[in-house]
């Protein structure tokens, strides 16, 4: 057994303890007909701001509050397929899916590609974010043969509109990566989870808590790759 991972076990470890802290929050991206419909209602525009500001530094538990009472209020001041009703319902199930309620969180995120694609197509980068959280879930629900070709078209069009070394590219590696360490592909998940780190790398992110993230997913490669071997 090779001792090479062993380390990168060890140094995993500092990062994720040592430098976790050091990720730097993004807002979450906003379609232009959202930011119509926050100019003409400003306290759903008010509530949202917090809201997101709660999903961007995964706060999860709180954020699934905030967004479960906005998701409430604009399905019954608007309804089914008005643009805020319909973000609310995708960060509000993302919210689910990073507190680990996967199961309440899946029929939002279905309901959030759908409703992205409708309203802003199949290639815009909305949709890939939705697919990266629809794919997460089916993995995390235990079906990564499904999760899979999700995570593979996120990671298509966030490739095509933002470009090869870009943060929210490498996420979707990352992800991707995971899936295929679930299904036990060892060698396209050790060439993923370096892609990951370097392009993380590449854009000055050595020291962010998403580049502790993909060591794990590299020392995860190696380990699968000395068991498989």
């Amino acid at each position: 057994m090779r001792s090479g991972w062993k380390w990168l076990l060890i140094f995993w470890v500092f990062c994720s303890v040592g430098l976790a802290q050091a990720g730097v929050s993004q807002m979450p991206l906003l379609p232009a007909p959202v930011k119509e419909a926050f100019a003409k209602d400003p306290e759903i525009a008010e509530s949202m701001h917090t809201a997101m500001s709660l999903w961007s530094a995964e706060k999860w538990s709180e954020a699934v509050q905030h967004w479960e009472f906005i998701f409430t209020k604009t399905s019954r001041r608007y309804g089914e397929g008005h643009p805020l009703t319909e973000i609310s319902a995708g960060y509000f199930g993302d919210s689910l899916r990073g507190n680990y309620q996967y199961k309440r969180a899946l029929p939002l995120l279905q309901r959030a590609v759908a409703s992205s694609e409708r309203l802003l197509g199949n290639d815009d980068l909305f949709t890939a974010l939705a697919l990266d959280g629809l794919a997460a879930t089916h993995r995390a629900l235990g079906s990564p043969a499904i999760s899979l070709p999700l995570a593979q078209r996120a990671l298509a069009i966030k490739f095509r509109i933002l470009g090869e070394t870009h943060r929210e590219v490498a996420k979707s590696i990352g992800y991707l990566c995971i899936n295929y360490l679930d299904l036990g592909e060892k060698k396209v998940a050790l060439e993923l989870a370096k892609r990951e780190v370097f392009t993380l790398d590449a854009i000055g992110m050595a020291n962010s808590r998403e580049y502790a993230k993909a060591l794990s997913h590299l020392a995860r490669a190696y380990v699968l790759e000395d068991r498989l071997s």
